[in-house]
């Protein structure tokens, strides 16, 4: 049951750090919002991981940290990218759906059998995911993302799938290890293709620099949460849990936005819900 609470803190705490990544990202590039997130996550991190003084990991864990970090920056900047070009209530589920597919269909691979119900779950969960990405704009208006919008939602859904089933990897004992190295992989690896790109990496207003800093925060704790589930549950079930994130990103933009929510997306959030209790009921 623990692993299934920290897969749900998981969701929720990606889904807020998505929200306001995606608003952010509308005052200042993608770029300069993840790498200056980033940092500040690293920052708290590092203090983490010296407060506890877990032992130092073996360089295999590392390696699987920066295997991660890289496909999770490219993934993270195509979600980013997203949302600033289009409605975050239409990226976020895109994303979400694929990326849940990938660790689903590697745990499966390996030789994770869940139990049916928990399985039905999974499948319920693919369909929340869709319900809630059948959005309509601020008027009531149909929302009609852009082909290249879309194309940027799936690529960051296939970086996030990976991230997941890269990390999921890791040694049980690596602790936080892992997500050091994919923290110092990720930031460098950000601004060489800001400078390659020519994207301006600077944040001029404080208020905009401390919401950057609060998403990136936010998106390690996240990551935090999910290698710590995935040790104690099987990938498939952990990574359709933590792809339900779309629904704290959709209500935070109903409420802050005023994005107006259909049927749809309605009956979508109720069947998260029910896919939540049908993978806890039969986790494996």
């Amino acid at each position: 049951m623990i692993g299934v609470l920290l897969a749900l803190f998981c969701a929720l705490s990606y889904g807020v750090a998505d929200y306001i990544g995606g608003r952010t990202s509308r005052q200042a590039s993608a770029h300069a919002v993840i790498a200056k997130g980033q940092t500040a996550s690293l920052v708290v991190l590092g203090l983490v991981i010296a407060v506890f003084a877990d032992p130092f990991p073996g360089a295999d864990d590392l390696m699987i940290g920066a295997v991660s970090g890289a496909i999770g920056a490219f993934g993270l900047l195509a979600f980013y990218t997203a949302m600033a070009r289009g409605p975050i209530v239409v990226v976020s589920p895109i994303a979400a759906l694929v990326s849940m597919v990938i660790p689903v269909a590697v745990g499966l691979a390996q030789g994770e059998r869940p139990h049916a119900i928990a399985l039905v779950g999974i499948a319920v969960a693919s369909a929340a995911v869709v319900m809630v990405s059948a959005s309509t704009g601020g008027h009531g208006e149909a929302t009609k993302p852009t082909t290249v919008v879309i194309a940027l939602a799936v690529g960051a859904g296939v970086g996030f799938g990976g991230m997941f089933a890269a990390l999921d990897a890791a040694d049980d004992d690596a602790s936080l290890w892992p997500l050091l190295g994919l923290r110092l992989v990720s930031i460098p690896l950000v601004a060489l293709i800001a400078a390659v790109q020519r994207s301006p990496m600077r944040i001029g207003r404080r208020r905009v620099l401390a919401l950057a800093a609060l998403g990136g925060s936010l998106d390690m704790l996240a990551n935090a949460f999910f290698l710590e589930a995935s040790t104690r549950g099987d990938l498939s079930i952990v990574s359709a849990l933590a792809s339900l994130y779309p629904a704290a990103t959709v209500v935070m933009a109903l409420v802050l936005d005023r994005e107006k929510v259909s049927r749809v997306q309605t009956a979508g959030m109720i069947l998260a819900l029910v896919a939540i209790i049908a993978i806890s009921v039969g986790r494996s």
